[in-house]
């Protein structure tokens, strides 16, 4: 039995976190009066983060061909021109984000460097497009499907599936290999 997502048992000793891996524990914070000798502030941390997403736009990018026959990348246009863009970004996109990356960054001893912030905002914004596909994000108004496709998709079995996910080929591709480049 699973407890809170673990896969440990009950009962079962789980293992113990490096320290490495404890936000904060490798870099203890640092009281100085010159900039190299102080840690950076809460604040200076957020702005920094907060510039970054200000204006941010994403393009996914997923490699391979889908059963179809079509590659991936063609696959998400058609649906984006459909009316189905599962990698729109959209104002609830940036600030959730914002508020996953500034948590990831809340103990630093500096604030993030811009590879760092660049890839932390690529693995978010995968995150949020990939909850989009399994219907837990509805950010982005997606247009509903044709009355005959919607038969024919309950008549083989899909019906209960969100709209962009038939088989959940597509979805599990672009959680398993998708990309995200900031623009």
């Amino acid at each position: 039995m699973a407890v809170f997502g673990s896969t440990t048992r009950l009962g079962a000793s789980a293992r113990l976190a490096r320290p490495e891996q404890v936000r904060g524990a490798t870099q203890p914070q640092r009281t100085g009066t010159t900039e190299r000798e102080r840690s950076a502030t809460r604040g200076e941390i957020t702005r920094a983060i907060r510039d970054a997403v200000r204006g941010i736009e994403v393009a996914l990018q997923v490699p391979g061909i889908h059963y179809s026959g079509l590659t991936y990348d063609h696959l998400l246009a058609i649906l984006a021109a459909q009316g189905r863009d599962f990698d729109a970004t959209t104002p609830a996109m940036r600030k959730h984000m914002a508020a996953e990356v500034t948590i990831a960054f809340e103990n630093a001893v500096a604030p993030p460097t811009a590879k760092a912030l660049k890839a932390a905002l690529a693995e978010s914004a995968l995150g949020w497009i990939v909850r989009r596909f399994s219907g837990r994000v509805r950010d982005e108004h997606l247009t509903s499907l044709t009355i005959p496709y919607a038969r024919e998709k309950r008549k083989s079995g899909y019906g209960r599936n969100p709209i962009g996910v038939r088989t959940g080929a597509l979805a599990a591709r672009v959680e398993a290999f998708g990309k995200v480049k900031l623009k």
